[in-house]
């Protein structure tokens, strides 16, 4: 059973890939650069502090929520 909404971010991920030719190094920076542009989006946890120094809190991994403004 699939979720359209899956569908669609693995359409949308595989569209950025072939337009990165497919270039891992390519993709990353496509990324990079996409994270500095949309920065003001990004909505850090309570631990943010903890977690942008490498350390997870209690062992959990980093968390970051990226909110839709449109």
């Amino acid at each position: 059973m699939s979720d359209p909404a899956i569908d669609a971010i693995r359409q949308a991920r595989h569209q950025i890939s072939r337009a990165c030719g497919n270039d891992p190094a390519r993709l990353i920076e496509h990324y990079r650069q996409m994270q500095n542009a949309f920065a003001g989006r990004i909505i850090r946890g309570p631990d943010a502090d903890a977690t942008q120094q490498g350390v997870a809190p209690d062992g959990a991994a980093e968390q970051v929520a990226l909110t839709t403004r449109y």
